[in-house]
């Protein structure tokens, strides 16, 4: 369904790349510090036994890149303290990364930068190998359209069945219904709401919601899901 991206997990908060974040305040991320070890270069066999008793291989044709990059990253809200100070850090494509932290630490604030719903107040954030600052409003509608995202709300639209849900990333992209109906029901069936495509949100049960939700957010084969 294309390359999901969290945020990889330590103390605090994690950022993905292997990335420690120390936070010097109970509401602010400060400057992220690389903690992982060196990786083997690709093509060659990692240290030690695989679990068949074999030396496991990383496949050499497989293309590292990096969809986000910030450097020097800082956000505040109006005159307020800076929520992230000196964010530093890259999403390498084909990983899962998770962000975790004490509450008011700045992760909505952080993934927000990241669906391109704010602007950082200082540094660079680079997706897709673009400098978001540099993108017009149309340019950075096209680019969200990259992006999927899986909200802690679910925001599902209470007057639209579960199909409609579903379907609505393609709707808004002005295809024929046509051209993706088969493609929304079988996913629908695979996340387990086959039986449930006809009915509306406020009758679903919350696991219900939350399926609904990750289906639509991956039905248009985003290359960052959030």
């Amino acid at each position: 369904w294309g390359q999901m991206i969290c945020m990889e997990r330590i103390s605090t908060m994690t950022l993905a790349g292997c990335y420690n974040a120390s936070v010097n305040e109970s509401e602010t991320i400060t400057e992220a510090q690389p903690f992982c070890p060196v990786r083997k270069p690709r093509g060659q066999p990692i240290a030690g036994p695989s679990l068949t008793g074999r030396r496991t291989f990383r496949s050499p044709h497989r293309t590292e890149l990096s969809l986000v990059r910030f450097e020097n990253v800082g956000l505040r809200y109006g005159l307020g303290p800076e929520i992230l100070r000196d964010l530093s850090f890259l999403i390498p494509a084909h990983s899962f990364q998770f962000l975790t932290g004490p509450s008011g630490a700045g992760k909505t604030s952080l993934l927000r930068l990241l669906f391109l719903s704010l602007r950082p107040t200082r540094g660079l954030v680079n997706l897709f190998g673009r400098d978001v600052s540099l993108l017009s409003k149309d340019q950075v509608a096209d680019l969200r359209k990259r992006i999927g995202i899986v909200l802690q709300d679910f925001r599902l639209l209470d007057h639209m069945t579960t199909y409609e849900n579903v379907a609505l990333p393609f709707r808004v992209m002005g295809r024929d219904e046509s051209s993706y109906r088969k493609e929304v029901i079988d996913l629908l069936k695979w996340v387990g709401l086959g039986e449930r495509m006809d009915a509306l949100p406020p009758i679903l049960s919350g696991g219900e919601k939350q399926r609904a939700a990750i289906a639509r957010a991956v039905i248009s084969r985003p290359q960052l899901l959030l």
